[in-house]
């Protein structure tokens, strides 16, 4: 038998603590999946172009609209979306039990990362703090574009540690996963600047080498971001070539222009990394988020004086640096948004587990219990948020799925299958608005018609609505429908 002379009791008693965190990892993202999904209008909108490129049988280059409309997204997730398409046809579940498996495997390859170039400590604190973040769970219960960058994140760091090892093929692999990164968030540009770094810390930025390593280098680019090539090639550079003028645009005018960096500037970076960066450890609760940010300042204290004595692990020099320059980046853009924030889901916990394997040094059991009441709190929180969907609190993403169905379900009915989606909120002026409710219609045999005189108003609770004469509301949980009686 395959599993003779195997003690699966000595297995499981010795990887117990890893079984748990693992589990409950599991149990927290796919709870109820579902009907809660987290399915908003950008989501549903790579989905559809998915749909849309098996009927017409075209390869997308290009994806979402990034926060910069004029740049977009690498087209990987709609390419993912094609195969789920196919693969699932079109069933919702489907594609969440795919995303919320590549969150599961984000959080097997930092233990790994963690346990091989750190310590066995450090690996257990951070798969902790990244199985229980509340970020992270509502992260992986999204089928998005942003989904898969804590993924993509670990393999670049993987990828950067064997760079610094002078391994073969270093510079290949780190350029590749770079660009595979990159696919996914135009905000990680800046973070190619760690591949220089390491060689400059390896000592292989001699004129020598250089024309070597750009021979690793440059097929890696062309692979990595060969769509976005393509769709420059045949649209006069308004991509990639349009975004590189861009980035130095950027730069130049820190030091002076309306996007100099200043007080202002500093103040709205700095309120979304507490808003979201703090949702990392916690659902909206303030202490803990000041908690975990002095600890976080406090790793860098230990990256420092590691530095200064020469005995600065690699590994946990790469990530202090990667966070740095992935900060000042954002510093620079001056408007992050809650999709520029994954990446810290991995750098983050890594920071505060290697201070916290200092500051508890000796103290393992206090440690351990401080992280179970941190874990109960966060494990609550994320129920009492109903999984960060159909709540009426500040972290929530509007309505669930189900929710969402049974919206589609009255208009269909009510209408007769003639009705056009609409909504006095400022966010009718994106092209993707409702593209989730168009995909739930659309499953039920009955597309919007956009020509229809037959406006049904998709509104929240405060809606201005309620006050017009004429107008019928239905009520659900999260939001109201209005509409006019004929």
């Amino acid at each position: 038998m395959i599993f003779k002379g195997i003690n699966i009791k000595k297995i499981v008693t010795a990887n117990l603590i890893l079984i748990v965190i693992f589990l409950l990892a599991t149990i927290l993202r796919t709870w109820d999946i579902p009907n809660r999904i987290v399915f908003f209008d950008d989501a549903a909108y790579d989905i559809r172009q998915a749909q849309t490129a098996i009927e017409n049988k075209t390869i997308p280059l290009l994806g979402i609209p990034s926060s910069l409309p004029r740049f977009r997204q690498g087209p990987v997730t709609v390419w993912a979306n094609m195969a789920l398409s196919l693969l699932f046809n079109n069933n919702l579940t489907g594609f969440a039990v795919f995303y919320i498996f590549l969150s599961l495997l984000a959080l097997v390859l930092t233990y790994e990362f963690c346990e091989k170039y750190l310590s066995k400590e450090v690996s257990i604190i951070a798969t902790t703090l990244m199985a229980l973040s509340p970020l992270a769970i509502a992260q992986a219960r999204m089928p998005y574009h942003t989904n898969p960058i804590p993924l993509a994140l670990i393999l670049f760091l993987f990828a950067l540690m064997r760079l610094y090892e002078k391994k073969k093929n270093g510079v290949f692999f780190a350029v590749l996963s770079w660009a595979f990164l990159f696919q996914f968030e135009l905000a990680v540009f800046p973070t190619i600047a760690l591949i220089p770094y390491v060689l400059y810390r390896t000592n292989r930025l001699k004129k020598a080498k250089i024309k070597s390593l750009l021979k690793e280098a440059t097929p890696a680019l062309g692979i990595g971001l060969l769509p976005q090539i393509i769709y420059d090639l045949q649209n006069g550079f308004s991509q990639l070539g349009l975004f590189i003028v861009w980035v130095g645009y950027r730069v130049v005018s820190l030091f002076g222009g309306k996007h100099s960096f200043g007080s202002d500037k500093l103040n709205v970076v700095s309120d979304a990394f507490i808003k979201y960066g703090g949702r990392i450890f916690s659902a909206d609760i303030f202490l803990i988020n000041l908690i975990f940010f002095v600890i976080i300042i406090y790793s860098f204290v230990v990256i420092y004086k590691g530095f200064k004595k020469k005995k600065l692990n690699k590994a946990l020099e790469i990530v202090g640096v990667f966070t740095i320059i992935l900060t000042a980046g954002y510093l620079a853009h001056g408007g992050p948004s809650e999709a520029y924030f994954p990446p810290f889901i991995i750098l983050f916990p890594i920071l505060v587990a290697v201070a916290m394997e200092q500051i508890f040094k000796g103290k393992l059991m206090i440690l351990a219990g401080l992280l179970i009441l941190w874990g109960g709190l966060n494990i609550r929180s994320v129920f009492d948020h109903n999984f960060f969907v159909s709540n009426s609190q500040d972290f929530s993403y509007s309505y669930s799925v189900g929710e969402q169905k049974k919206v589609v379900e009255f208009i269909i009915d009510h209408s007769g299958g003639d009705f056009k989606f609409d909504t006095t909120r400022e966010i009718r002026k994106f092209d993707s608005v409702f593209d989730n409710l168009r995909l739930l219609s659309d499953q039920q045999g009955v597309s919007e018609n956009p020509e229809s005189k037959k406006y049904y108003y998709i509104e929240e609770k405060n809606s201005l609505l309620k006050e017009v004469p004429l107008t019928k509301v239905q009520h659900f949980p999260s939001v109201d429908v209005y509409y006019y009686e004929e």
